[in-house]
């Protein structure tokens, strides 16, 4: 089965689409293949065949690598990079910190929820996602709270350029 995310019936009601698509597991798309369902995309995270991340088709496809060179980051790399890259990060990842992180994340998404006006309707784009992310970057590198705004704000500018 075929997932065309410019189709009229994805457009109207996504996941209505994903929903009738997920006991698939796999569909074809505009790029190639999509998992659909957790086991299907479980399954092909632990698949050692399968080359991770999004350069090598974006330089199939033509366009180049999305970071400007490939294989320098936690997805794309491989043995010792890899092994380099996961070290560095693993301290931020510890089940404690995911678990302060994960508290702090929900608290916020219900403060930001709570002060959106009911009866309107929400914004995701603009009321969630160009702010929690940033918010989370931010406590992870200690930037203190009076400092969310600008460093979403930042954050916002930086996604944009790349």
């Amino acid at each position: 089965m075929r997932l065309n995310p410019e189709a009229e019936d994805f457009l109207a009601d996504p996941h209505a689409v994903y929903d009738r698509l997920r006991p698939l597991d796999l569909v074809t798309d505009p790029l190639g293949l999509s998992t659909i369902s957790y086991a299907a995309s479980d399954a092909a995270f632990h698949d050692t065949a399968l080359v991770p991340a999004i350069d090598h088709l974006l330089e199939h496809l033509g366009f180049g690598a999305l970071w400007g060179s490939t294989d320098h980051t936690l997805t794309n790399t491989e043995g010792v990079d890899h092994g380099r890259l996961r070290r560095a990060l693993t301290p931020w990842f510890t089940p404690k910190r995911v678990g302060v992180l994960r508290d702090r994340t929900t608290a916020l998404v219900g403060e930001l929820l709570d002060a959106h006006e009911p009866g309107t309707p929400l914004d995701v784009m603009t009321e969630l996602a160009d702010i929690v992310p940033a918010r989370v970057f931010g406590w992870m590198l200690g930037a203190g709270e009076q400092d969310d705004k600008l460093f979403a704000e930042w954050s916002k500018a930086l996604i944009l350029v790349f």
